[in-house]
C-alpha cells in the first residue's frame, strides 16, 4: 500500500536566513579540573619530588620524627616558612589509572545561552504592491503578519529589521533537500512548492525502522539543522499535505484507510483551493472538509469549480496524484584550469585531448558512452566560447571524438586568451565493453564505430561575466 509523508517548513525563509547568521564557532574547550591538594597528609611526609622507595634516605629509622620536623618550622621566621603542602605525599613517578580520567568525566558542560535575534519580517511584490510575505515570532507580536502592506508595516514598526523576500534561494534549499531525501531516505522524493517535500515511503519504511521512527528522526534533522517542522503521514498525497499543514500536532500518523475520518475536521482551505474556490465554499457555508462529503458532485462542481472536486477526490484517494521524484543526475564533466591563457589552435587541441582522455575515464566508470559532447571555454574577459558535437551512438573512443572537436576550433574565438576549459557530456547512454580483438560480428550484434555528425547548434556564445 502506498504510504506519503509530507514534510512542511512553516518557517523557510525565516529561518532559512537565521542558519546563514549562525556563527560557525568552535565548541568551547572543557577546562581541566583541578583536584584539592591535602594541605594535612597525615602522619607521613614525604619531599616534594616524589620517588619514595623503601630504603630512601628520608625514610630510615634514625631519621626525624614529625615532632622535631614541626618545631624546626615553628622556630623559623614566619616569611620562611614552608607552605603545608611542601610536606604533602607525593608520588610523581606513575598516575593513578582512574585519577587521570576524572577531569573528563567530572567536567560540568558549559551552559548554552540562546541567541537573541532581532524581530524580522520578508517583504515581497504580490501584484502590484510590497507585502508582508514572512514574520518571524518577535514581528508578529509587534503586529506584524503576512498580507499587510510593507508600508502599513514600516509605519507601525520603524525600526524592524525588513529584508527582501527571495524566493529562488528558498526553492534552491528544497531542491537539495529533496535530492538528500533521494539518496538517504527514499527513491521518490518530490519538493512541495515553496514550503516542503513529499516523500514516498512505499517498500522502504523497514528500512528506517517504520513509519513512525522515521517521522521523529526526520523531526530531529530539521531541528538539527534549524527548521521548525511539521511531519504526516497518509495513504495520499492530498491527505499528508493537509495533516502536515492543518493537523493539530506536529506529527500526525494516519492509519491506512483512514483517511476520510482524518480529513473530516479540516478547514477546506487544507485542500489546496483557488482563492476564488474558497470564497465560493464561504458564500455556500461549506467550512469543514466534512461539510463537502455528502453533496453531490455535480451540484458541487457547479458551485465550487470542477477543480475542487479534482482535489478532493485526489485527498481521498478517488484520483491518482503521482509524484514527480526529483531525479539524482550526475553529469560526467571534467575541467582544465591553464596557469597561463592560450590562443592558438594547436594549444586549443591540446586541451581538448586531456580532457577527452580525463572524461572517458569517468564514462568507463559508469558504463556508458557519449551521445554529446559540450565544450565551454572561459576569455579573460569574462565571456563563455561553446561548442557543441553529437553522435548517432553512444561512444567512448577517444580519437573519433577528438577529430570532431577539432573541426569546431575555428569557431572559438579566443579573444584576449583562453583561461579555463570545462567538458560535459549532458547526454550518455549505456554502452557496453568490446574487446578490440574480436571480430566485427559477434554472437549476431556488429562491433562498429560511431558514426559523427555535427548537429545544429550555435558556434559560440558570449555571455557577460
Amino acid at each position: 500500500m502506498r504510504r506519503v509523508v509530507s514534510l512542511f517548513l512553516p518557517n523557510l525563509a525565516i529561518e532559512r536566513l537565521r542558519r546563514l547568521e549562525r556563527p560557525a564557532t568552535r565548541p568551547p574547550e572543557r577546562p581541566a579540573l583541578q583536584l584539592p591538594v591535602d594541605d594535612d597528609p597525615g602522619a607521613c611526609s614525604v619531599p616534594r619530588g616524589g620517588g619514595w622507595r623503601p630504603g630512601a634516605r628520608w625514610a630510615r629509622t634514625n631519621a626525624q620524627s614529625r615532632e622535631e620536623v614541626e618545631a624546626q618550622i615553628a622556630s623559623l621566621p614566619v616569611h620562611a616558612k614552608p607552605p603545608m603542602r611542601e610536606l604533602g605525599r607525593r608520588s610523581e613517578a606513575a598516575s593513578h589509572p582512574y585519577k587521570a580520567q576524572m577531569p573528563t568525566l567530572l567536567v560540568v558542560p558549559p551552559i548554552v545561552v540562546p541567541v537573541q535575534h532581532a524581530p524580522l519580517a520578508l517583504v515581497g511584490k504580490v501584484g502590484r504592491r510590497e507585502e508582508v510575505v514572512a514574520a518571524c515570532t518577535g514581528a508578529q507580536a509587534l503586529g506584524i503578519h503576512p498580507g499587510m502592506a510593507a508600508t502599513h508595516a514600516r509605519a507601525l514598526v520603524s525600526d524592524l529589521d525588513f529584508r527582501p523576500f527571495e524566493p529562488e534561494a528558498n526553492a534552491a534549499l528544497l531542491d537539495r533537500l529533496a535530492l538528500l531525501a533521494v539518496r538517504r531516505w527514499s527513491p521518490i522524493a518530490a519538493v512541495t512548492p515553496a514550503d516542503g517535500l513529499w516523500l514516498d515511503l512505499a517498500g522502504c519504511d523497514h528500512l528506517h525502522g517504520g513509519e513512525e521512527r522515521f517521522c521523529r528522526r526526520l523531526l530531529a534533522f530539521c531541528r538539527r539543522a534549524g527548521f521548525t517542522a511539521r511531519v504526516a503521514v497518509a495513504d495520499t498525497p492530498g491527505a499528508a499535505h493537509a495533516l502536515a499543514r492543518f493537523g493539530k500536532a506536529d506529527l500526525t500518523r494516519v492509519e491506512p484507510h483512514g483517511t476520510v475520518e482524518a480529513l473530516s475536521p479540516l478547514p477546506i482551505a487544507a485542500l489546496r483551493l483557488t482563492p476564488t474556490a474558497l470564497t465560493a465554499a464561504r458564500k455556500f457555508g461549506f467550512e469543514r472538509i466534512a461539510d463537502l462529503l455528502p453533496v453531490a458532485r455535480g451540484p458541487l462542481a457547479r458551485r465550487l469549480g470542477l477543480p475542487t472536486i479534482t482535489r478532493l477526490d485526489q485527498a481521498l484517494g478517488g484520483v491518482a496524484e503521482p509524484i514527480t521524484p526529483r531525479e539524482d543526475i550526475e553529469v560526467p564533466a571534467v575541467e582544465r584550469r591553464l596557469l597561463e591563457p592560450i590562443s592558438t589552435a594547436e594549444a586549443i587541441e591540446q586541451v581538448m585531448g586531456d580532457l577527452l582522455g580525463d572524461l572517458v575515464v569517468l564514462l568507463q566508470a559508469k558504463g556508458v558512452g557519449a551521445r554529446s559532447l559540450r565544450l565551454t571555454g572561459m576569455r579573460v574577459d569574462g565571456t563563455e566560447q561553446i561548442v557543441a558535437v553529437g553522435t548517432s551512438r553512444p561512444t567512448r573512443e577517444v580519437s573519433h571524438l577528438l577529430r570532431l572537436l577539432k573541426l569546431r576550433i575555428e569557431r572559438i574565438d579566443p579573444g584576449m586568451g583562453l583561461e579555463q576549459f570545462q567538458m560535459v557530456a549532458p547526454h550518455t547512454e549505456p554502452l557496453d565493453a568490446v574487446d578490440p580483438r574480436l571480430p566485427r560480428r559477434v554472437a549476431g550484434q556488429r562491433r562498429h564505430r560511431a558514426d559523427l555528425h555535427l548537429q545544429s547548434w550555435r558556434a559560440s556564445v558570449s555571455v557577460p561575466a
